[in-house]
């Protein structure tokens, strides 16, 4: 079964913002998209074998911008989907996938799924994937 935990203040994570990742399994690698609200993305990779949080050793592998705008409209869209509010069992499997969202007035909150995920966090698994696709185009390589 699962288990990872995210925290304010954990090294990579944003004071203000978005971060989703996938990763486990045998490996515990774990690669993430951490966007702040203004827009700034660091792409990492790092190895966590305890369940969390994200090691100082991460390792950025890239780097970009988004509009903050773009930020904004993922951050409505949570709260749309009543993010904040949504609870699930743990995944069964060791391999998953989390969106975590840091928001100043509701704090913090994350949710992991893996591939038996319940058909209900769809709109859910939409947006992580529509974030992952814009963090993903905007980040460059790092050397």
């Amino acid at each position: 079964m699962a288990d990872r935990t995210f925290s304010p203040g954990d090294p990579a994570l944003p004071t203000s913002g978005i971060l989703v990742g996938s990763g486990g399994g045998f490996t515990q690698v774990y690669e993430d998209f951490a966007l702040q609200a203004d827009g700034q993305i660091k792409k990492i990779r790092y190895m966590t074998l305890d369940g969390g949080p994200i090691p100082a050793d991460f390792v950025v592998t890239g780097t970009g911008k988004l509009d903050g705008q773009i930020i904004s409209g993922f951050q409505a869209k949570l709260v749309q989907i009543r993010f904040w509010n949504l609870q699930l069992d743990p995944p069964l499997s060791d391999t998953f996938h989390y969106l975590v969202a840091i928001d100043p007035q509701r704090g913090l909150h994350f949710v992991l799924w893996g591939p038996e995920a319940p058909d209900r966090i769809a709109q859910l698994k939409a947006l992580y994937d529509e974030i992952v696709d814009r963090a993903g185009g905007a980040v460059q390589t790092a050397p």
